[in-house]
């Protein structure tokens, strides 16, 4: 019973990885749109600074923490249910945070391509 639970919470985890991991993806290329087409700029001071440098900014802002992100699920399905169960909380308040993110992004995007439309 112990094991099939811990399978669950596995599974749980996994899928909140693989949102992320989405989410984080998404972020990366409205940032790319945004900043591209003049429609805002990134606002993280580290990231600021490569943004210009596609290669680099695809390498920084999404392989690095997809790679990141698969080498905690890993280290995670060793761990103790007790511990996969209170990663999950703090999994889905990373989640939420980056949909409060990716909209605003929207809100950001859609409002500058609607407010230089008007313009025009």
């Amino acid at each position: 019973m112990r094991e099939s639970t811990r399978n669950i919470a596995i599974d749980d985890a996994k899928k909140c990885f693989i949102y992320i991991g989405i989410l984080n993806l998404s972020d990366m290329l409205l940032t790319l749109v945004a900043t591209i087409y003049d429609y805002g700029k990134e606002i993280n001071p580290l990231l600021s600074n490569v943004v210009d440098n596609i290669p680099v900014f695809i390498l920084i802002k999404g392989v690095i923490p997809t790679f990141l992100l698969m080498i905690i699920y890993f280290r995670l399905k060793k761990g103790k249910l007790e511990d996969i169960k209170r990663s999950i909380k703090y999994l889905k308040l990373c989640y939420y945070w980056y949909l409060i993110i990716l909209s605003s992004h929207f809100i950001w995007i859609f409002n500058s391509i609607f407010r230089f439309s008007i313009l025009s």
